[in-house]
């Protein structure tokens, strides 16, 4: 059995590593944002004040025209074999859009709109990097572990994971906020993540269920953040931690 104290150790490097670079956010807006807490969003600049002059909000989404390029492993995978890259970069949308609706729709001082007039901030959100999970791989990693050698290896499959980049899954997105006319920024976040390192992962049977639950922890993190700049507290855009005991 693997001790509690062996799990806390690997906190520190199961969170994904940032995105090599920005790539729908415009350069001169990029350089204004800094770098979050551990449980931030990787990158992120708001002008407070500003933004609390708006009490509507519009959502754009979309995939990056030039997306980040994945390695060569994370191209190996066999969904790739029977998915259609513009059919699911359009779930995705689909999917991000929903979700941020979902969020928005919770906010106790933003009213979601389809139009936007001059009370309306616009929020783009970009989707710039995808790595699906390797499903096969995820499943012998998964099933190994109810063997008494797989069990004893749980550590070092926990360390691999938490280290690999894409592990289970990852994607990356860019955020901008401006007025409604789009000319003004109000704002910018970026963030890359991936699956949180697990003793257990019924997420690891599918290729894209991790996808989508990090793209629902980012819609919840961006709503409750401006919700708390619009009531003048700290806004942080935390993100799950990259733990769980089963996921």
């Amino acid at each position: 059995m693997v001790l509690p104290g062996v799990a806390l150790l690997l906190l520190a490097g199961c969170r994904s590593a940032p995105a090599e670079k920005v790539v729908a956010i415009p350069e001169a807006l990029a350089t204004w944002m800094e770098p979050g807490e551990p449980d931030e969003f990787d990158l992120r600049w708001t002008n407070d004040d500003a933004i609390r002059k708006f009490h509507k909000i519009r959502l754009k989404v979309d995939f990056a025209a030039v997306p980040l390029e994945n390695s060569w492993w994370d191209r190996v995978n066999i969904v790739y074999l029977f998915d259609n890259d513009g059919e699911r970069q359009e779930q995705l949308i689909d999917y991000a859009h929903r979700s941020l609706c979902e969020a928005f729709a919770k906010s106790d001082c933003l009213t979601l709109v389809d139009k936007a007039d001059p009370e309306t901030m616009i929020l783009h959100f970009v989707i710039v990097q995808v790595v699906p999970n390797k499903p096969v791989l995820g499943a012998l990693n998964n099933l190994s572990s109810l063997t008494p050698f797989g069990a004893m290896a749980i550590p070092v499959k926990m360390t691999l994971h938490s280290l690999t980049p894409s592990s289970g899954g990852a994607i990356a997105a860019e955020a901008m906020l401006t007025d409604s006319s789009g000319e003004v920024y109000l704002g910018a976040m970026a963030d890359r993540a991936k699956a949180p390192t697990a003793f257990f992962s019924v997420r690891a049977f599918t290729p894209w269920w991790n996808i989508e639950k990090i793209i629902d922890r980012w819609s919840e993190s961006i709503a409750a953040g401006l919700d708390d700049i619009e009531r003048e507290r700290t806004a942080r855009f935390t993100t799950a931690p990259g733990f769980a005991w089963i996921n």
